[in-house]
């Protein structure tokens, strides 16, 4: 009888992992709901570069997975600078900070249509620019998906 038990229960643990692997094949399912609106991967870039570092590549690896079993959600990248130099400046370094993030998700297989790009130039900083640790933190690219 205990044998059987664990049978049962070996066979509803299976099944709910099924479950939970296959919800996230649809945008409705809570799975992909969760990704939409809590995913946030930020990675960062040295003083007026627009380069990805190998870490930060390995950090974005596991964004075309996550579009395979959500097809239907699309990555929104958006790129910031810190506050050294002209805003004009500012902002098409943050452009080519997104791009950069775009093409190399791009090259792993996602989808031109499926990403939208952005720049905020050194607006809505996520540290201060009064200190270099601030500032190095503000030079970034961040993925969400929508």
């Amino acid at each position: 009888k205990e044998l059987k038990m664990k049978k049962s229960y070996l066979l509803l643990l299976a099944a709910a992992v099924m479950a939970t692997s296959a919800c996230c094949m649809h945008k409705d399912k809570p799975c992909c709901y969760n990704l939409q609106h809590s995913y946030t991967s930020t990675v960062y870039f040295d003083f007026d570069s627009a380069e990805l570092s190998q870490q930060d590549m390995e950090k974005l690896n596991e964004i075309p997975q996550m579009l395979k079993n959500c097809p239907n959600l699309k990555v929104m990248v958006t790129g910031y600078a810190d506050n050294v130099g002209k805003d004009a400046y500012n902002i098409k370094l943050g452009v080519k900070r997104a791009e950069a993030v775009q093409q190399y998700l791009m090259s792993k297989g996602v989808k031109y249509c499926s990403i939208k790009d952005g720049s905020m130039g050194a607006s809505d900083p996520a540290d201060s620019n009064k200190t270099a640790e601030g500032r190095a933190l503000n030079r970034r690219a961040v993925v969400q998906f929508q």
